[in-house]
């Protein structure tokens, strides 16, 4: 009786396309162990550092990465558009109220125009009206005159002074816009329904009359026009606001995602399908002609 010798199989022989792909694998091998922190960093659980491979995880209900990414360029570009909004909507109070000053203004010079400074009831009320205020007063070089007093008693609810010393630095002006913003919000949001009393110097060309820091223009009118304007103004600019937010959102998302989500996302994939099946020539991965830190991945 024959014995057949004791040993091990004998060996597989090596087909000419293993030993062709043998140096494409060792590659492989080398560029998983290169991408092993980033795959770590990148996807904590579809990698295994044990085993130093992917592995599929499963489809879970959640947003996906590109729409996270999506999500938070959104969200990012609405916070930008609201710091602009709010100091958008406080410069559109302070002109509105300068543009009454200014009216105010114009109204004082044609009440003082005329003899002994004694204006027909009816001519002050026509004043008034086009300038949208209750009464008008002017102080300079310490003087104060009530040009245009009005029909009666008239109870004020709110004052303010929008008077800017240009003599302060541009920091001290920069924080005194803080308090401006909470006017503003507060007559956008919680007002509409009393009498303010302002004080501030008209808008003046070059060439006239100076004002001094002392000097002023009162004025006594209704909140409601302010805020209606505020309102109309805030409105449009909310539209805007979106419109650009989303269009801005929509160019952040497509250029990360086609830079930076999906080559990684392929890249991941392609290693994942390399670990299960690395005798496959159709999943080599062409060189990328990126010259960036992602281009030397693939």
């Amino acid at each position: 009786m024959q014995h057949k010798p004791i040993g091990g199989p004998k060996p597989a022989a090596h087909s000419p396309v293993a030993r062709l792909l043998a140096p494409v694998a060792a590659r492989f091998s080398q560029a998983a162990r290169l991408l092993a922190p980033i795959a770590a960093r990148l996807f904590p659980r579809q990698y295994d550092a044990g085993n130093g491979a992917f592995w599929k995880a499963p489809r879970r209900a959640g947003l996906g990465l590109s729409a996270k990414l999506l999500l938070l360029t959104s969200v990012f570009v609405m916070l930008a558009e609201i710091l602009i909004f709010l100091p958008s909507v406080a410069n559109f109070r302070i002109n509105w109220l300068t543009d009454r000053l200014t009216a105010a203004r114009l109204a004082s010079l044609a009440a003082d125009a005329t003899a002994d400074h004694d204006v027909p009831v009816n001519v002050r009320q026509e004043l008034l009206n086009t300038a949208k205020v209750r009464y008008v007063a002017i102080k300079q070089r310490d003087t104060r005159r009530l040009v245009l007093p009005p029909d009666g008693p008239i109870e004020i609810d709110r004052s303010y002074d929008l008077r800017q010393d240009l003599s302060r630095s541009w920091l001290m002006r920069l924080g005194l816009r803080m308090p401006l913003i909470t006017d503003a919000l507060m007559v956008l949001f919680a007002g509409g329904d009393g009498t303010i009393r302002v004080y501030g110097h008209p808008a003046t060309p070059a060439g006239s009359t100076t004002w001094g820091p002392n000097d002023f223009v009162e004025i006594v009118l209704p909140e409601a026009p302010l805020r209606a304007a505020m309102v109309a103004f805030a409105l449009n600019i909310l539209a805007l606001s979106v419109i650009i937010s989303l269009i801005a959102a929509a160019l952040v998302y497509v250029a990360l995602n086609h830079l930076l989500v999906q080559p990684v996302l392929r890249l991941a994939g392609n290693m994942e399908a390399f670990g299960r099946s690395p005798e496959n020539a159709s999943l080599i991965i062409e060189p990328s002609s990126r010259q960036d830190e992602v281009g030397t991945l693939y």
